[in-house]
């Protein structure tokens, strides 16, 4: 008994699995990219939020809406305070959506390599010499925690960004605490 194939044609469908995975590949980095966007925007919102209110915000004014100058600095140092936490917690959740993405990288990278396309994307050629240069040491989830959690990948760099941020925060709600 023959058996026949799921796939009328088989060339049509290797095409069609090579091009979902790297959809799937640029969804994730989509993903990582836009939750990276929002986070960044947040976290400057909040930042300006306060500053321009501190900044527009002259005695009389906050007397007028019945707020003392030092319930105004507590508040605005509170949420300067809750950039730090934010950062941490948003650096957390981007290295997630960026190991998805390395992930899905990886995978269509062997997907493409196993029907002879393995050259045909510079990111996919990273992938390789990334794999021969960890030799006998390789394993695929070394391979993505090294390339995850790596030095000038985007990760790291948007990582630090946001830290940076979280950073200034604190030392801004700091300064407005002491300067009260």
């Amino acid at each position: 008994m023959k058996i026949k194939s799921v796939f009328p044609n088989s060339e049509e469908a290797v095409s069609d699995f090579l091009a979902s995975t790297r959809e799937e590949m640029f969804n994730a980095l989509e993903l990582f990219h836009n939750h990276v966007k929002y986070t960044v925007s947040l976290v400057f919102r909040l930042l300006t939020a306060v500053f321009a209110t501190f900044g527009f915000s002259g005695s009389s004014n906050l007397q007028n809406m019945g707020i003392s100058r030092e319930l105004f600095q507590l508040i605005a140092s509170a949420i300067l305070f809750l950039l730090f936490p934010l950062s941490i917690i948003s650096i957390l959740i981007i290295g997630r959506y960026y190991k998805l993405y390395v992930s899905a990288l990886v995978f269509a990278a062997e997907a493409h390599k196993s029907v002879g396309l393995g050259d045909n994307h510079l990111w996919f050629r990273e992938i390789y010499k990334h794999k021969q240069r960890l030799g006998k040491h390789f394993s695929e989830d070394k391979l993505i925690a090294q390339r995850t959690y790596g030095w000038l990948h985007s990760w790291i760099l948007y990582s630090i960004l946001i830290g940076i941020i979280g950073l200034v925060g604190i030392f801004t709600g700091i300064m407005i605490l002491l300067n009260g």
